[in-house]
């Protein structure tokens, strides 16, 4: 029998219950009992947090509460809001639930907020975000030195700027970014994000520690099943391994249903339908993948060499140019330098597509 209480990500956005039942129909795309619906309102410095707690088998909002006050409030309206819909929901609640539900790990205020300033950064996907990021994260840490989550943040910005070569001295960041993720540890074992950091880097890094990759993202699911990261990234591990049909049956029904999935789970997709010969599905999830973020250099590099294999050479010069306004080289030992492929045939496969695409030395 299932006890305690677990929290799901709902990252899709949909109406408020009075403008229709999306919310409503959101518990059960989740497999949750209820959705959260939230809404900020702000005037000069004060902040105003509206919730609705939705009861998705009576389909009613049980529950609803209003929160006022400063941005410097954050984390005391956090645990004032998780306790009041706590108490509102049915079945036991325990300390210990409450303590994992708040889960933000620190009681500084500012520190949370530098940490929600660099995830908004971190989104916009460039090399200067990535920076900008990096600023809030580790000012974060100056305000709170034992902040596990902060030390895990910058661990994973890390690896996305090592991925892109937006890294001047990547054997320096590479080496920075494990610390991070180690210190994270050190501080909270049970940490699911810093595990997933962890694993994320110990795949890409230049020794390519794959056994220790997995143990750390494994863990990171059995931490929070709820979250798909860890799994999707679990997945292309196992693309980076040549084993890319393995990769798209981990990824394919995770996508088919998320409320809102990003755009690297499409990546994702895309990179391993390509590497299995599956080059129209892979189109399709490559220009999701664009349509998601079309300044993507991942989906890029992938869709020109999927055209490229495809035989359809204009179209994959036309996504060169946006290629090569992102300010990254177009020759094909540059895109080969920044992938993390160790199956020999994939990796000859790409570069053979590229070239056909159009790209030379």
């Amino acid at each position: 029998q299932r006890t305690g209480v677990r929290a799901l990500p709902r990252t899709g956005p949909f109406s408020p219950p009075s403008h229709g039942l999306e919310a409503i129909d959101a518990t059960s795309t989740l497999g949750a009992s209820y959705v959260g619906e939230g809404r900020v309102f702000i005037r000069d410095a004060e902040r105003r947090i509206a919730v609705e707690l939705i009861d998705g088998e009576k389909e009613t909002i049980t529950w609803a509460g209003a929160y006022d006050g400063s941005l410097l409030q954050l984390v005391e309206f956090r645990d004032r809001i998780i306790e009041d819909v706590a108490t509102n929901i049915s079945g036991k609640v325990t300390e210990k639930d409450l303590d994992r539900l708040r889960g933000t790990g620190t009681s500084n205020p500012e520190a949370y907020k530098e940490i929600i300033l660099g995830r908004q950064a971190a989104t916009a996907f460039s090399k200067e975000t990535s920076h900008l990021a990096e600023r809030h994260f580790l000012k974060a840490i100056e305000l709170d030195q034992n902040y596990a989550r902060a030390y895990s943040e910058l661990a994973a910005i890390y690896a996305i700027r090592l991925e892109n070569g937006w890294s001047a001295l990547s054997a320096a960041d590479e080496e920075k970014a494990l610390y991070f993720a180690d210190k994270a540890l050190s501080i909270d074992p049970d940490l699911w994000l810093a595990h997933y950091a962890s694993g994320r880097l110990h795949s890409i890094s230049s020794e390519g520690d794959f056994t220790t990759a997995e143990n750390h993202l494994e863990r990171a699911m059995a931490l929070q099943p709820a979250n798909d990261d860890a799994r999707i990234f679990y997945a292309s591990l196992k693309t980076f391994q040549g084993k890319a049909d393995v990769a798209a049956s981990i990824i394919e029904p995770v996508v088919a249903t998320h409320p809102n999935a990003p755009f690297w789970y499409y990546f994702l997709l895309g990179q391993a339908l390509f590497l299995d010969e599956k080059y129209e599905a892979a189109e399709i999830a490559l220009d999701e993948c664009l349509a998601k973020m079309p300044s993507s250099p991942y989906c890029l590099r992938f869709q020109i060499a999927n055209y490229g294999a495809m035989g359809r050479q204009d179209d994959a010069l036309w996504l060169l140019e946006e290629y090569q306004m992102l300010g990254f080289d177009t020759s094909p030992s540059s895109i080969m330098d920044l992938l993390h492929l160790e199956d020999t045939a994939y990796r000859t496969h790409m570069e053979r597509s590229l070239r056909e695409a159009g790209l030379s030395d």
